[in-house]
């Protein structure tokens, strides 16, 4: 199913859900840049984890000067 389809037609809770469970399998994998969308920071589950285990970047720019 499609990320499109999934919010589409699941409720958000159900999303974040979702994208909680992928996450976290994913984090065991070392050396890898992990780029994931803003709504993981709704999960204090995987905040937590991805302190623990990992390097937190966040860009607070627009995205203009992102473009650039």
């Amino acid at each position: 199913m499609k990320l499109q389809e999934i919010i589409e037609t699941k409720e958000d809770k159900i999303f974040c859900k979702i994208e909680e469970k992928w996450i976290l399998e994913l984090l065991p994998l070392k050396n890898c840049i992990f780029a994931p969308g803003g709504s993981v920071i709704y999960s204090k589950k995987l905040m937590t984890n991805l302190r623990k285990n990992s390097f937190i970047i966040f860009l607070d720019e627009p995205l203009i000067t992102l473009e650039k």
